[in-house]
């Protein structure tokens, strides 16, 4: 029956269709059905566990579904903290997530706190906008350096209130002050606030010459005293001193009301401002606006999602340790953004600066980024995606360095290496106005490095593969000096600057690995005072002055690489000195060519300009100087001295100018390769000048170095040559003077021309012949086929048993130096004797100094032992002395922190190290001088506080050198 049924309704229903019209349906309208799926549990593909919708939807949080607009302009900050309370009620077990879809607008941003553990998820155009709205904070990016106390000023509705300082610098007085001992502490009257408290780190007479300020003892000053400032408290009186000092907060009147995502300007006018090298001028402030707090993650594209006033509270929290990418900020690779504010607000987001933390990462987007200056002050890593494709370009006519590196207080608070690190690694540095820039660029660097205090390391900065281009001032300058930063570079290009490439001033402790600098308009590496300096496989080549430059103390290694194409000299160093140490230029492997020598006085590759000291070549080679040109010179009285170690020099000259007192400039020792280079050594007889010199020691295999001294007919005291050689071959060295002089007195040595090719084999040189008068000179060289007389000479060398067969040979008593023949008897009270040879000039025998050691007429060394005045404790004793060369002071008992003790008498002074070999936590260092005296002082190395030694640690004290 069913079947039929169905059967008869299929057939007939075509006939329905065509029998009946079409009917007209109502409109229905149904209410909303909720449907319950809470409980209903779905399984994911590929998953394991079941869990319900309800459970699946609270993983992500919509702040639309608590209420959020999302249009930019209502405010949907009760939404968002809805949401992220919701989330935060969930965190655990699971971390929660809220997205965003759209602008989220906050009117009170600072009551929006999204906790650690809870993400933000921005899609879209998902982003948070708020206005500046109040200032909160004024945040010290730069301190500067003042005499006084400048005055703050801010646009808009804010007032500020008074400025505080704190002592920065601390310039003595001379000659003020009687009575005070190093560690001693002195307050500085009259201002108002804190006052600061100074630390005498050295004395003279009881005057005090350097003191030291610690961040805890600088002090917080609203006024300061007129400089100078006569000091009180310490063990003396009447010191005074000249003080600098640094912004270190500024007081908040009215927090006024903005209501644009501006960021109000503040201003610094008045207070004295100090320019110390090329530092910035006045202090770098940033008003700081209300804005949230985010401690938890950020999941975002990388474009702007805080698109207001860019500033995030908090540095996304401690805990936040991920990538903040700087297009989160408004930072764009477009010339035409201005970027400024968005890459300071993630520069400040990503910065931490206590003593303890790690930096984070701020990655760069590609293209030109437009901004102005920018301030590290913390644990940074910045990073481009390649020094072609991220480029930050300071616009032109800015009058202040792309990146000012001024580490916080916080960083460093007392001795130590530095804690953190700053990196800025794949990127470029550019000014858009390049080195053409108008007149007051000079501040204009790339990076410039604030003071930190004598040599105070605060942080580590390290430039890893990045470039540094086209600036007005210096690609890296700290031209403050005395500390702030360790530093190193890596495979960095630096090239065209308007003044410097590098600058540094009183600094230790950088290195350069694989880097370039090229074309600097002053000097490519200019430095002051700097120790520790390395450099590896490095180029430093067109420099409008100089390649290298540096004045005074100079100690640096420089391995690999070159130094050529200057348009003045490859290196300058002017009036070197190198310490008591080792603190002398190493060059190794290093070539050094092709110098111009453009308005220098004496165009050369290497200028030693005054001064003194032991600069060092290793392995490298000296190209052919361009016409007119020489290798060395040596001027304005330099006493120091040059040795070449295995190194080709071709065709090279020297120059002296003005030097009466260095008889040996440059040394040759081991010229590379055996019997195969050929080494000119051409000493120029240009008119009036005296005493040059070239010192070249052979290996010994065949005629391999010949020496000219050019001119014929040279002045009377033209120059000086000293050849020698191993005494192996037949002929060891061929030596000629062109011309026939008829004078030989005042050199270094004197050498007449030889009668032939083949000298005589059994004599050192085979000096002989033609010269009239050899008396007088400061080293006579008497071979066997020798004539004339070696009286009145310093130095007197004789071979063996030859010596004076042939011609008269004799010495006055009471000379420095005597080397004897074989057969050749002892010269009476020599003051250093040299023991028979044995063959040729090689041989055994001692070298002895019986006495008192004079240098330029000022003692040196003395033989007598010196003696405890008042010790370190009570019974000390001298032991195991050799003169004031080395000597021990055992600690008796009760011991104190200073040690006096009596020496014998110098010409000025004594200068000695010293330490303690049984206590290596004990730092002995030497505070104050006499003529007759040396005083120590004993500190905790961790600390730097004075602390006693331990009964019985032996002190080994030496060498002690007089002046």
């Amino acid at each position: 029956m069913k079947k039929f049924i169905i059967a008869f309704w299929l057939l007939a229903a075509p006939a329905l269709a065509a029998n009946y019209a079409s009917p007209t349906f109502n409109t229905v309208t149904a209410n909303t059905v909720t449907a319950n799926t809470s409980t209903s549990t779905v399984l994911s593909t590929n998953s394991t566990t079941s869990r319900t919708e309800a459970a699946r939807a609270a993983d992500t949080i919509y702040a639309k579904d608590y209420g959020a607009v999302e249009n930019g302009s209502t405010d949907d900050t009760a939404a968002l903290q809805a949401a992220i309370n919701a989330a935060s009620a969930n965190v655990s077990p699971a971390a929660k997530s809220i997205t965003l879809d759209g602008p989220v607008f906050l009117a009170t941003p600072q009551s929006i706190s999204v906790p650690n553990g809870v993400n933000l998820i921005f899609r879209g155009a998902g982003a948070l906008k708020y206005n500046f709205g109040s200032l909160t904070a004024v945040s010290v990016l730069y301190q500067g350096i003042y005499t006084g106390v400048p005055t703050a000023s801010i646009s808009g509705s804010a007032v500020l209130g008074s400025v505080h300082v704190g002592a920065a610098i601390a310039t003595p007085v001379a000659s003020t002050g009687t009575g005070y001992v190093v560690g001693d502490q002195l307050t500085v009257p009259g201002g108002t606030g804190t006052a600061p408290v100074l630390t005498v780190s050295a004395v003279s007479g009881g005057s005090p010459t350097a003191y030291t300020i610690s961040t805890a003892s600088e002090g917080n000053l609203t006024a300061v005293p007129s400089s100078p400032v006569t000091l009180t408290g310490g063990s003396g009186t009447g010191a005074q001193v000249t003080l600098n000092y640094n912004v270190l907060s500024v007081d908040i009147t009215s927090a006024g009301t903005y209501s644009t995502t501006a960021i109000p300007t503040i201003t610094l006018t008045g207070g004295g401002v100090v320019t110390l090298g090329e530092n910035p001028a006045n202090a770098v402030l940033t008003a700081i606006g209300q804005r949230p707090t985010i401690n938890g993650t950020v999941s975002a594209p990388t474009h702007p999602i805080f698109t207001g006033y860019p500033y995030v509270n908090g540095s996304f929290g401690d805990q936040y340790l991920g990538v903040i990418q700087a297009a989160w900020f408004g930072v764009s690779g477009s010339t035409s953004t201005d970027s400024t504010n968005g890459l300071a607000a993630a520069i400040a987001t990503a910065t931490l600066t206590g003593s303890t933390d790690t930096g984070r990462t701020v990655e760069l987007p590609t293209g030109v980024i437009n901004t102005g200056c920018q301030v590290l002050n913390g644990q940074i890593n910045i990073h481009g995606a390649g020094r072609q494709n991220s480029i930050l370009q300071l616009p032109a006519g800015t009058a202040c360095p792309l990146f000012t590196i001024a580490p916080s207080p916080t960083i460093y608070t007392g001795p130590g290496e530095p804690n953190g690190s700053i990196t800025l690694r794949d990127l470029q540095i550019s000014d858009a106005g390049g080195t053409s820039d108008s007149a007051g660029q000079n501040v204009a660097h790339g990076i410039f490095m604030a003071a930190g205090g004598f040599w105070t390391h605060k942080i580590t900065v390290r430039l890893e593969d990045d470039e540094i281009y086209n600036m007005p001032a210096d690609g890296i300058n700290n031209s403050t000096g005395y500390g702030c930063c360790v530093f190193f570079s890596y495979d960095g290009l630096y090239k065209s600057f308007g003044q410097y490439g590098v600058f540094s001033s009183g600094n230790y402790d950088w290195e350069f690995w694989g880097d370039e600098v090229i074309g600097a308009n002053l000097d490519n590496f200019h430095f002051v005072n700097v120790g520790e300096f390395d450099f590896t496989d490095v180029r430093s080549y067109s420099a409008k002055n100089n390649n290298l430059y540096c004045y005074g103390f100079c100690w640096m290694k420089w391995v690999n690489g070159s130094i050529d194409r200057a348009q003045q000299a490859g290196i300058y160093f002017q009036n070197l000195y190198t310490g008591a140490g080792d603190g002398s230029p190493h060059f190794v492997n290093v070539r050094t060519e092709l110098s111009l020598g453009v308005g220098l006085p004496t165009p050369a590759d290497v200028v030693v300009d005054g001064g003194q000291g032991n600069i060092y070549f290793t392995d490298g080679i000296f190209g052919r100087p361009q016409s007119g040109l020489v290798n060395f010179a040596f001027i304005n009285g330099t006493t120091a001295n040059i040795s070449l170690v295995n190194t080709h020099v071709q065709q090279g000259n020297i120059y002296s100018s003005g030097v009466t007192n260095s008889p040996n400039n440059m040394t040759e020792i081991a010229p590379t390769s055996s019997g195969t280079d050929v080494i000119y050594g051409n000493l120029n007889t240009v008119a009036g000048t005296e005493y040059q010199g070239i010192h070249i020691y052979d290996g010994g295999s065949s005629p391999k170095i010949v020496a000219a001294l050019q001119g014929e007919t040279p002045s009377e005291n033209s120059g000086a040559l000293r050849l020698y050689y191993n005494g192996t071959q037949t002929v060891g060295i061929a030596a000629s003077h062109l011309g026939s002089p008829t004078y030989f007195d005042g050199g270094d040595i004197t050498l007449g021309s030889l009668p032939s090719a083949t000298p005589d084999a059994t004599a050192l040189l085979g000096a002989s012949g033609s010269g009239t008068n050899i008396s007088s000179a400061e080293m006579d060289i008497i071979g066997g086929l020798a004539t004339g007389t070696g009286t009145d000479a310093d130095i007197v060398f004789q071979t063996g048993t030859n010596a004076g067969s042939s011609g008269t040979t004799s010495a006055t008593a009471n000379k420095a130096l005597t080397i004897k023949g074989e057969n050749q008897a002892v010269i009476a009270n020599a003051g250093l004797e040299v023991g028979t040879p044995t063959g040729g000039f090689e041989g055994t025998g001692t070298t002895n100094q019986a006495s008192d050691f004079y240098l330029n007429g000022k003692k040196t060394f003395d033989t007598t032992a010196p003696t405890i005045s008042s010790g370190f404790g009570t019974g000390d004793g001298i032991f195991q002395a050799n003169g004031t060369a080395a000597f021990i002071e055992t600690v008796g008992t009760s011991p104190g922190t200073t040690s006096t003790i009596t020496m014998p008498a110098a010409t000025n002074g004594w200068d000695c190290s010293a330490y303690d070999q049984t206590t290596n936590t004990i730092e002995i260092v030497q505070s104050s001088q006499t003529s007759t005296s040396i005083t120590f002082k004993s500190y905790l190395r961790t600390t730097g506080v004075l602390t006693a030694p331990t009964v019985g640690d032996d002190i080994q004290i030496g060498p002690c050198v007089g002046h």
